[in-house]
């Protein structure tokens, strides 16, 4: 551990006393917390090398461009396409006080992660217990621990959501737009809670009517555009870049090949890597890790159905939605994981918020209910 990793460390670790203390964090929470602050280090000495995931050195260099050079992009300095440099920007701007390495980085993206969840927590917002449900979960710490975009992702999609749920229309607009351009798919996927609602709101007559615009923009998107052509053109490379075998790829050229393709896509990316295709304890143990999962989210979803069927549904058609459609072009076991987490962490939220304020969920079924 160099100096500027040290004082890295002890930097984040007084910054998150702070604030927990003054959110009535609890103390167990905290040491974990503490303890956690050491993962970005350990990843690069005893997990991967910087180079395995190759992106976080383009992170870095792109972030210690902007820092060494108050936010403006040096004249010889190559600027990558968007997908890199916007996110670089935005990790610049993290109150860390080095950024040197990748663990540095990683450290960064720590500290915001942990920004979130006592916020989270101090708005009341998660349930105590759901806490350890985020802070224990492997893959959540292992991706907000890299040099990578996948913590500002995840920060925004539960900021965008957690401001929805506020009614703050314009600054949750403001947090949507980052994920538009960190990630557009999700945002996408984002999209259908707001209108799940809005569904909810209406009356049988006009939901009727809203089926069926529903099933007639699917038909006509289907037949008359060429985004499921796009989309197998998608998939093939994926499929390619992975090192599949041409003969035995499966194209998507009709409704049902495009249902079936989804529908074992969606177990297929939320179990992968499955038992046949282990090569090694890494993969054991991300199955190992998806299986508790599994069992976890189920529990949460019979939970929350017993307290507001309505809402538990919406984050069930959410859930399958972003899942299974991930799971039509992913097929890279280290990709499914990066993919899957900002889906699984939102969705663990919104049930959990379910649980932690039924009341309020309760009140928001009867003022639906007063609409029909």
């Amino acid at each position: 551990m160099n100096t500027t990793s040290f004082i890295n460390i002890i930097f984040c670790i007084l910054v998150s006393q702070q604030l927990m203390t003054r959110s009535n964090f609890p103390s167990l929470a905290r040491r974990l917390i503490y303890l956690q602050f050491l993962i970005p280090l350990f990843i690069v000495l005893f997990l991967f090398d910087p180079e395995y995931m190759s992106d976080q050195l383009r992170y870095l260099s792109h972030v210690k461009a902007l820092r060494e050079n108050f936010f403006i992009w040096p004249e010889d300095f190559t600027v990558s396409n968007s997908v890199i440099s916007f996110p670089s920007f935005l990790m610049a701007l993290i109150p860390i006080p080095f950024i040197e390495s990748t663990s540095d980085l990683g450290l960064a993206n720590r500290l915001l992660f942990v920004f979130l969840l006592v916020y989270l927590y101090k708005q009341k917002f998660l349930p105590s217990y759901g806490l350890y449900i985020l802070i224990l979960y492997p893959s959540l710490l292992l991706y907000t621990s890299l040099a990578l975009r996948e913590t500002l992702i995840i920060f925004f999609m539960i900021l965008s959501y957690y401001l929805y749920t506020q009614n703050k229309f314009f600054s949750g607009i403001a947090s949507f737009i980052f994920i538009i351009n960190l990630k557009f798919q999700n945002a996408i996927f984002i999209v259908t809670l707001p209108i799940i609602d809005f569904f909810y709101s209406l009356g049988k007559i006009q939901k009727l009517f809203f089926i069926f615009f529903c099933i007639l923009s699917s038909f006509l998107i289907y037949q008359y555009t060429v985004l499921v052509p796009h989309l197998d053109e998608y998939r093939y490379y994926f499929f390619w870049h992975d090192g599949g075998n041409i003969e035995n790829y499966i194209s998507i050229n009709n409704f049902t090949s495009l249902v079936r393709e989804f529908f074992f896509g969606f177990f297929d990316f939320l179990v992968k890597p499955l038992p046949s295709s282990i090569s090694n304890n890494f993969q054991l143990a991300q199955l190992i890790e998806n299986i508790i999962v599994i069992i976890v989210l189920a529990a949460l979803f019979i939970k929350s159905y017993l307290i507001d069927k309505r809402a538990s549904i919406k984050w069930l058609i959410f859930f399958i939605l972003s899942i299974g459609t991930y799971g039509l072009v992913v097929y890279n076991f280290g990709t499914s994981a990066r993919y899957r987490t900002p889906i699984i962490v939102l969705t663990l939220i919104g049930l959990l918020n379910i649980l932690n304020t039924p009341s309020s969920y309760a009140q928001s079924s009867k003022e639906n209910t007063h609409y029909q």
